[in-house]
């Protein structure tokens, strides 16, 4: 898990070996505040990648491409990047069947 600090710096470096001590990435992101900007952009990334990727499945399905093929040739090419964790944890849900109807 990654964690965002802010505040003063002298603070958050006497602060930074107990937060490190819990949390993989610890980044220092400047002034109070700051730390909530990356927050919402990281955040809205992941919004936007999720929905990107339920109308990539959809496409698909509807193209008449089988589901678990589809899952595959984006874990093996460029889509395994940004995809790779969503894509495997999504899949495995009960929520996300790949065979479901579409309308």
């Amino acid at each position: 898990m990654t964690v965002f600090l802010a505040g003063e710096q002298e603070l958050a470096e006497q602060m930074r070996l107990m937060i490190e001590s819990l949390y993989c990435n610890v980044l220092y992101t400047g002034k109070i505040g700051t730390a909530l900007i990356p927050k919402v952009l990281s955040n809205m990334l992941t919004c936007v990648h999720n929905l990107a990727m339920g109308e990539v499945f959809m496409i698909a399905k509807k193209a008449g491409v089988d589901m678990q093929t589809t899952f595959d040739c984006i874990r093996a090419s460029s889509g395994r990047i940004s995809g790779r964790r969503t894509i495997s944890r999504d899949l495995s849900s009960p929520i996300f069947c790949l065979s479901s109807a579409v309308d």
